[in-house]
Formats: structure tokens, C-alpha cells, sequence
């Protein structure tokens, strides 16, 4: 199946694809989500939230407009209509957006994929724009199964209106995030990196919106071993195919490279012995978009095992206490 310009071309073998992939259920995106930076009162912090990370010296000023443009950028909290006054503020990673609006049938949407697009604990604040950045994660869907998600980490300006100083640009997180039960984890990221190339083109073809319906809704998962699915955003062609029926997709969808850039190779028999015994195995890096690939690299070395335990290759903050559990991770 191929594309371009979110719009799918009409041919038999796509025909043939779409309608094995509607008998099969093979869906390639469960979820688009948008989490945004939204200003919560301390008095809703949780109790649990750590005093330390909290600045009192917060005291900001927001708008009840949505927005407003400032030198072509969404900047919210302005002070153009009526102000409210929040004696102390901090700011939570919420979902603002999202395609499909219902829950898919049998593995609803759940609330946590917050903490994971977001997983150092607190926002913060940012004093300069920053360059986008993109991780990985694995979250638990609602009967189970894992949900993989490639998160896109923008930084968009916010106004501040401290209490006894002049306002200030600052720089909040806004992730753009594809939720999949498939590891196509460097294919999301392509998209998801032109989709946000698309956005600074002056002159779009279509809306936005349709390209993230075509992705999500009309784009099917390859069957195993007889297809591949490519889409065509601008200039870039993501392609998706499936290895064999049983057979680790991580083998034809990740950089096996990353992982012997990061381990040597005794390190890696290591950390294959660890799992073969179901030990303990707790994996760090300062990337974050290298914790997963690797991760998942690693799990899929021990086919035809599987590993059937805990699995969180980033760990949120409100998880750590995970640590100290006694049973294999």
C-alpha cells in the first residue's frame, strides 16, 4: 500500500491488503495523542509530590483565552481579556487532543500515558526553545497488552506574569505522541518528525487533521511476511513490513546497531544470561530514545523464549518504588 500527501492511491493490491488487514484486525496506530502543559494549583498537587521540585516563588498570572499570536508562534496567557489569579502554580502533563475521540473496542485509552511522555517527574520550566526531541516507551493497555509509544517532545512558548516582576517567555513541553501494539518504533518517528516539518510549511496541501486520520485510520499493519505498507509524507517514505508469522518484528524494525554501540559484546551475553534466568535487569541511559530500542533488542534475542515479566524499559517517576520489588524486571 502506498500514499502521498495523506492520500491513499486506489489499486487492487491495496484493495486485496486493506481487506486481509479488516479480516485479520491488524490495526497499525491504536492511538494519536497530543499531551499539552497545563497549569494545575498547588493545593491539587498530590501528596505524594515532592516539596523539592516545587518552587514557591511560582506565583504566575494566566489568561482564560485559549491563546493569541505572537510573532507567528501560539503563546497562551496573554493578558488580553480578564486574568485569573493562582496563588501558587504548577504545571501537569494532560491530554488536550487525540484520535480516536471513543476508546478503541477491548483497550481503552488510559490516563498514565501522561507520566510516560513526561517520565522525570515534574515539568520544567525551560528558559530557552529547545530542539524537538523524540523517546520511546512501553505501557500496559487496558487488558494487558503492551502499547508502544513514540513520543515527540516539542517546546512551546508560554507568558508568565509573576506577581512582582515584568511578564517572561518561558518554554513548556507539548508531546505528540503515537500509541501502537507493533515496535515500529523508527518508522513513528519518521512520521512523526515530518508531520512536525509539515506544520512550518506555509502552505499546507490539506489540513493537518487528515493527515493524522490517514495515518491512524486507513494505514493498516502488514501481515506477517506478505506485505509491506509504506506511506509518503513530503519527501520521506516510511515503510512497514512484518517479519514471518511468531518471528520478533524488532528484528526488521530496529537498529540492531544501537544496542553494540551502547554494550560491548560480553555485556550483551551478560544482560541475555540475566533474562535467560529471569533475574533482575535494570538498564540506564542518559537517552532516552535509547532505552527502549535497546530493550526491545535485547528481548528479542531470546526467541523462541519470551520474556513474560514485568517490562518498562523507561520507568516514570510515580513508578521507581518498582524498584524494590522482589520479583524479575
Amino acid at each position: 500500500m502506498s500514499q502521498r500527501n495523506g492520500g491513499p492511491r486506489s489499486s487492487p493490491s491495496n484493495k486485496r491488503l486493506r481487506d486481509i488487514t479488516i479480516r485479520s484486525g491488524r490495526r497499525l496506530v491504536e492511538y494519536f495523542c497530543i499531551i499539552s502543559s497545563i497549569p494545575r494549583p498547588k493545593e491539587e498537587l498530590p501528596l505524594n509530590f515532592s516539596s523539592s521540585s516545587y518552587s514557591p516563588s511560582r506565583r504566575y498570572f494566566t489568561s482564560r483565552s485559549s491563546s493569541s499570536e505572537e510573532d507567528g508562534e501560539k503563546v497562551a496567557g496573554t493578558m488580553e481579556v480578564e486574568e485569573e489569579f493562582l496563588e501558587e502554580v504548577d504545571f501537569e502533563p494532560v491530554i488536550t487532543g487525540r484520535y480516536p475521540l471513543e476508546d478503541r473496542e477491548g483497550n481503552p485509552l488510559q490516563e498514565s500515558v501522561t507520566a510516560f511522555c513526561v517520565p522525570r517527574g515534574p515539568i520544567r520550566i525551560r528558559e530557552e526553545s529547545s530542539m524537538p526531541k523524540v523517546h520511546y516507551f512501553v505501557a500496559t493497555g487496558g487488558q494487558g497488552q503492551q502499547m508502544y509509544g513514540t513520543c515527540l517532545t516539542l517546546y512551546e512558548p508560554y507568558l508568565l506574569l509573576p506577581r512582582n516582576s515584568s511578564k517572561r517567555k518561558v518554554y513548556l513541553p507539548k508531546c505528540l505522541t503515537i500509541l501502537s501494539t507493533y515496535p515500529y518504533l523508527v518508522a513513528f518517528r519518521e512520521y512523526l518528525s515530518q508531520l512536525h516539518r509539515l506544520t512550518k510549511m506555509g502552505d499546507m496541501p490539506m489540513p493537518i487533521e487528515r493527515y493524522i486520520v490517514n495515518f491512524c485510520a486507513e494505514i493498516p499493519a502488514p501481515p506477517p511476511g506478505s506485505f509491506e505498507v509504506q506511506t509518503t509524507v513530503l519527501d520521506s517514505v516510511i515503510k512497514f513490513w512484518s517479519p514471518p508469522y511468531n518471528q520478533p518484528i524488532a528484528w526488521v524494525s530496529l537498529p540492531f546497531s544501537h544496542l553494540f554501540e551502547c554494550l560491548e559484546i560480553e555485556n550483551v551475553i551478560t544482560v541475555w544470561h540475566a533474562l535467560a534466568l529471569e533475574r533482575q535487569v535494570l538498564l540506564t541511559s542518559s537517552q532516552l530514545s535509547l532505552l527502549t530500542t535497546c530493550s526491545e533488542i535485547l528481548l528479542s534475542l531470546l526467541f523462541p523464549m519470551r520474556w513474560s515479566h514485568a517490562y518498562i524499559p523507561v520507568l516514570p517517576h510515580f513508578l521507581i518504588p518498582i524498584l524494590s520489588a522482589p520479583m524479575p524486571y
